[in-house]
């Protein structure tokens, strides 16, 4: 929060919290590994942030294969927005809604998932029980990982963050240390990361409105000096 990103990611590595993998595809499935030694059994709890849409959902996708794999989720399916989910998948509602009482982030698990009408039946994290009928709301994603940007307000167990791309910087790097009221973990790929984290540091440091001003600022000088050169020639 102050943005001595280089000192919290020493703090992190000093206690085997950053794992570091050659590319992006290796930081991911590492993410998933550590996920599964602490989530497999019961997700409620714990939570993956990304900082783009694209690879929250692939995240999504591979948790959902390891609870398959293990036989955690039931045989019915339900498919809504390119999705499909079953009786034992976590979800996660993107719209709000006054008919199901449903808020955009509101996370739970599927109780069971009726192919022949196209409900989905879904225990809240408050407790409460909603049947949602996809065919009339279909708002609905895996809900396993989400982008950090959608989770600034969640708050869980443990956080698993795939760190870097092009959205890392304070910001988002606060929210992503900030969600977990135990462990948090970071994964990075060696590209992402730079020498000894520092390129992860130096994006972790930067505050994306002054980095958004230097570059207006610098295309007005370009148009200006475009201009300037434009009436010396007439």
């Amino acid at each position: 929060s102050e943005g001595q990103a280089g000192e919290a990611l020493r703090a992190f590595t000093e206690r085997g919290l950053v794992h570091v993998a050659d590319d992006r595809l290796g930081a991911m499935r590492e993410l998933i590994a550590r996920w599964k030694e602490r989530a497999l059994a019961d997700p409620g709890q714990c939570l993956i942030f990304a900082g783009e849409g694209r690879e929250a959902a692939a995240l999504n996708r591979m948790a959902q294969a390891e609870r398959a794999a293990a036989g955690l989720l039931g045989a019915g399916r339900v498919a809504a927005g390119g999705e499909e989910f079953h009786a034992g998948d976590r979800v996660m509602f993107t719209r709000n809604t006054r008919v199901f009482g449903l808020r955009n982030g509101d996370l739970g698990m599927v109780l069971e998932a009726r192919p022949d009408s196209g409900v989905l039946v879904v225990r809240l994290d408050g407790g409460r029980v909603v049947a949602v009928p996809l065919a009339d709301y279909d708002h609905v994603k895996l809900g396993y990982a989400m982008t950090t940007h959608k989770g600034q307000g969640v708050t869980c167990e443990a956080a698993f963050v795939l760190a870097g791309g092009a959205m890392q910087d304070r910001h988002l790097s606060y929210v992503q240390a900030s969600r977990a009221r135990g462990e948090t973990r970071l994964f990075i790929d060696k590209p992402e990361a730079g020498a000894e984290l520092t390129l992860l540091a130096r994006r972790m440091e930067q505050e994306r409105f002054k980095g958004m001003a230097s570059e207006i600022l610098r295309q007005n000088q370009a148009a200006h000096q475009l201009r300037h050169e434009s009436q010396e020639v007439h």
